[in-house]
């Protein structure tokens, strides 16, 4: 079984913003983060296809900075568990 360290709470994806330089969170998985509907979303939004990430033993996490809007895709490889 693989899992993700990420979701799992082994890996902090915290860091500084790049724009602003406040904190920016882990906001989950982006499939978490924009919903069921994320599928109909245009390819700017959802980045990679979700399905093509699970494939390939990753989880794609949004990055993102609530101060002021600054956000990035982190693609975690998932870990044998």
């Amino acid at each position: 079984m693989k899992l993700c360290p990420a979701c799992n709470g082994f890996l902090d994806l915290a860091r500084p913003c790049p724009e602003c330089g406040e904190m920016a969170q882990d906001g989950g998985t982006v499939e978490d983060f924009y919903g069921p509907y994320s599928s109909f979303e245009d390819d700017a939004t959802v980045f990679v296809p979700l399905s093509r990430q699970r494939a390939k033993n990753f989880c794609l996490h949004l990055v993102y900075c609530p101060a002021c809007g600054w956000d990035e895709r982190v693609t975690v490889e998932q870990v044998s568990g």
